[in-house]
């Protein structure tokens, strides 16, 4: 989409584009049709064989994956304009088969969560809004400002599904006591929140939750505010390297394309995912 954009202005050609951007960082947001359709395909067989897959949603905010194309290439900056132009989602957080994550931080402790500065989450261009997340993402869509409605789709598949810690994250690498942060970050730790519950489930002779984003929503829906911090404050304007577009998404009381459902709580997470 992007380079059909850059070649129809008329300055580069779509196969320049093509192949700028295959040198680029900008990962995972320019797969073809059929590298997308395969890989859901086996997403699918995991999901059904028990297999619980999340995505980071990328540190872009909804525009980038990481950060902007470099202001010295032509190129790179026809492409940062249109990006910050258009919600660009990445893959394979913007997949229905995925629970993506976005990032939180802490304002005064685990309890005061607010919005990553650079949590990335929007809309996608190819995937119809699955079923467990219409309700919850038209009442988002309702109720606050938007973007053009020309630089998203709203009918379609919106992420982030939850969100985690994104920033001061301790971790060991090479034997030393480190801090690290991102989506990279929240994804594995909320990935450790699933093993957890699986551990309890298996303990109980219970299956292991496999495709989880059903049941995520649906205990959000019916018992607000026990599973989740809610996050409501935020934008996806902004990527981590500091560079920001003139528009985003919001963060708002519920749902959001920020932080999604929101941070987990682990006692209502284990309360209603524990068992069946």
């Amino acid at each position: 989409m992007m380079c059909n954009i850059l070649a129809k202005q008329g300055a580069h050609s779509y196969d320049d584009c093509v192949a700028y951007l295959n040198t680029q960082r900008q990962v995972c947001m320019y797969n073809s049709a059929d590298q997308v359709e395969r890989i859901n395909t086996e997403f699918m067989k995991l999901g059904v064989r028990g297999v619980t897959l999340l995505a980071a949603t990328g540190d872009g905010g909804s525009h980038f994956s990481f950060g902007p194309f470099s202001l010295f290439n032509s190129i790179g900056r026809a492409l940062n304009k249109i990006s910050c132009d258009y919600n660009f989602p990445t893959f394979p957080a913007e997949s229905p088969y995925v629970l993506a994550v976005g990032g939180i931080q802490w304002s005064q402790g685990p309890q005061s969560p607010v919005a990553w500065t650079a949590s990335g989450g929007g809309f996608s261009w190819r995937f119809a809004c699955p079923d467990y997340q219409k309700d919850i993402v038209q009442k988002y869509l309702s109720s606050t400002q938007l973007p053009p409605k020309t630089s998203f789709n709203a009918s379609n598949r919106a992420y982030p599904d939850v969100s985690a810690l994104a920033t001061g994250v301790p971790i060991v690498m090479d034997g030393m006591e480190t801090e690290t942060g991102g989506t990279s970050a929240s994804a594995p730790a909320f990935a450790g929140i699933i093993s957890l519950i699986n551990d309890r489930r298996l303990n109980a002779q219970l299956p292991p939750l496999g495709f989880v984003n059903y049941r995520l929503y649906k205990v959000a829906s019916d018992h607000p505010g026990e599973a989740f911090y809610d996050v409501k404050q935020g934008s996806s304007s902004c990527s981590s390297s500091g560079y920001c577009c003139s528009t985003g998404f919001a963060g708002t009381p519920g749902w959001d394309p920020v932080t999604g459902l929101g941070s987990p709580l682990w006692n209502g997470l284990i309360k209603y995912l524990g068992s069946d």
